[in-house]
């Protein structure tokens, strides 16, 4: 890629393949995200999945959440999340700073 305009095609063109091939929706965006911030967002974004929310709202849940929640907030959602990541996967707690 070497200019905007291709940028967008590509763009377009992933997206369009993703859905082509069977996808209901896709998630993406046109700009560099942090990446821990989309860390976060995709994570809690699964988690209203899987709680049966429909894919737009679990999406706009999560940003909202996001942008609301607090310091003390996301310390105790990572600790419960890292509990629940060490039930699944007992292994995992090496890597796990609790």
């Amino acid at each position: 890629m070497t200019n905007s305009q291709n940028l967008i095609d590509e763009y377009v063109g992933l997206v369009s393949a993703f859905l082509a091939k069977g996808a209901s929706y896709v998630i993406s965006t046109l700009w560099t995200v942090d990446e821990r911030s989309t860390a976060l967002l995709t994570i809690r974004f699964y988690q209203y999945l899987k709680a049966g929310k429909h894919p737009v709202s679990a999406l706009k849940n999560a940003q909202n959440w996001l942008k609301q929640v607090t310091y003390p907030e996301l310390v105790k959602w990572y600790l419960e999340l890292a509990q629940d990541v060490k039930a699944i996967h007992p292994h995992a707690s090496e890597q796990l700073k609790i």
